[in-house]
Order: structure tokens, then C-alpha cells, then sequence
């Protein structure tokens, strides 16, 4: 008898949930990095840390295919934990050697912001590793509805006061509004990849063209850096640039690859 999608879904939530602490054991959770790049002075500017789950030694599995569980079920945390200490040791390592070192982000969820210990948490692990604060960029995900702006602005703002980098993921999408963006104390604001798509091809539309030239237009006057992500080619590269985004992160430059390859393709 076959089982439902539903079922399905739920057997492999359970199994998940099951076997992450086996899998953090054994070290399945992969780092890559997503490059960053200036389009203007054609440069690397930064990365972002993104997470696989190398299941069992076996086979590699893409985000999508588990962090959406770890948010259900509020353990990605767990995860966020392991990219960031692992991000931490490259940058130890990388300036231990005396190559150039980026600026590298990291999930934040919101789901996280409700733990009263995660400022002194975060910093902890990062100067664990003697890591610079502002090499590390926080990207507040929008997984998950927060109903505390005021504490969630707090926390926020107090990472920023140490040092930290703050960014809002995947703006124009999920749970981000505009009403916040006055009082977010962050310094970068990600434009998703829905609007980049749009654009530089056969079907571009000119309301697609002014919805991005006012959402950068408003992270310039409200003091923010914008990056554009997903740009898959030269032609959405060169639009974006035309509108003011020139940090811009994509297939375009480089697909997420592993911590070897980016240190030996950019630093």
C-alpha cells in the first residue's frame, strides 16, 4: 500500500528527528560557501555559509530537504550551532596562514531570537575561535512568524553593538515588512532571488524594473547595503547594477562550493 504524500512526510520528520544527534556524532553536516561578489570592481566582497547533510556518508542532501523540519520541530539551532563554529574555525585557520579574510554569513532564525541566552551564545562561540565579530554577518531568516519585534529588535541591536554584522534575508518574502525597516538595526538588506528573476530576459516587464529600483532606493536612504541574490546571468548582473546593486550573489559567479575550493579559488 502506498503512502501518502502526508505520511511520507511525517515517517521522514520523525525519522529526521531521530537521528540528528547521531548525525551531529558522526560530522554528516557539510560546509559550503556561496561567494559574494562586487560586479562594479569585479571582486570577491564575502560569502554566505550555507549547510548539507552528507546522510550517512552517502549521499548529499540539499537544505531544502531538512531544514524545514529542524525549524518545525525549533531544533535548528543545532545546525545554525555547527555552520557557525564551522565558519569560525575556517576564519582561525585562514588567518593563522595570513590569507585574506571576508566577511562570511550565517543563519539566524527568529525561532532562536526567543532564547534570552543566544547574545552571549553566539559571541561565545565565536570568541572561542578569536574570530573577529565584524567578519561575521547574521542573516535574520524569515522561516518563522516572531510576535516580539520590541525583544526581537533588542537582541538585534545588541549583537550589532558588539560587532556583528546583521542582515535581513530574503526581503520581499515570507514574514519581512516593511513597517520594520525604520527600526531594524541591521546592515544589509537581501533582495530575494523571486525579483532578480524577472528581469534580463525576453519577459522583463517595466514594473518588475521599478519594484527593484525602489527597494534599493529605499536600503540606500535608509542606510542600508542592498545584495541581490540569484542572479544566474550577465544580463541580470548588468541590470541590477544599472539600478544601484552592485553586491551580488549567484550562479552568475559561483555555485556553493566547498571551504577547499573557496580558499583556493578566492583567497
Amino acid at each position: 500500500m502506498l503512502l501518502s504524500s502526508r505520511a511520507r512526510f511525517v515517517l521522514w520528520s520523525n525519522y529526521i528527528k531521530a537521528y540528528t544527534d547521531t548525525a551531529i556524532s558522526n560530522d554528516e553536516f557539510v560546509l559550503y560557501l556561496q561567494p559574494k561578489f562586487d560586479s562594479a570592481q569585479d571582486r570577491i566582497k564575502g560569502a554566505e555559509a550555507l549547510c548539507r547533510w552528507n546522510y550517512k556518508k552517502k549521499e548529499l542532501l540539499s537544505p531544502a530537504k531538512f531544514i524545514p523540519f529542524f525549524e518545525k520541530d525549533g531544533s535548528v539551532g543545532k545546525i545554525d550551532d555547527i555552520v557557525l563554529r564551522k565558519v569560525c574555525e575556517a576564519l582561525q585557520k585562514w588567518k593563522k596562514e595570513g590569507k585574506p579574510l571576508y566577511p562570511v554569513s550565517v543563519n539566524l532564525s527568529r525561532i532562536r531570537l526567543y532564547d534570552n541566552a543566544i547574545i552571549d551564545h553566539l559571541t561565545g562561540i565565536v570568541d572561542s575561535y578569536g574570530v573577529d565579530h565584524e567578519l561575521i554577518d547574521f542573516e535574520l531568516t524569515e522561516s518563522a512568524y516572531y510576535d516580539n519585534t520590541e525583544h526581537m529588535i533588542s537582541t538585534l541591536a545588541e549583537l550589532r553593538k558588539r560587532g556583528f554584522k546583521l542582515s535581513m534575508d530574503d526581503f520581499g518574502t515570507g514574514y519581512s515588512s516593511l513597517s520594520l525597516l525604520t527600526c531594524m538595526p541591521i546592515d544589509t538588506l537581501k533582495i530575494d532571488k523571486s525579483f532578480v528573476d524577472k528581469i534580463g530576459g525576453s519577459t522583463e516587464k517595466e514594473e518588475d524594473l521599478l519594484v527593484l529600483k525602489h527597494i534599493i532606493s529605499l536600503a540606500e536612504d535608509l542606510g542600508f547595503s542592498c545584495l541581490a541574490e540569484g542572479a544566474e546571468t550577465k544580463e541580470q548582473v548588468e541590470r541590477l547594477g544599472g539600478l544601484g546593486c552592485s553586491t551580488i550573489q549567484g550562479y552568475y559567479y559561483s555555485k556553493p562550493i566547498t571551504v577547499e575550493d573557496y580558499e583556493q579559488k578566492y583567497l
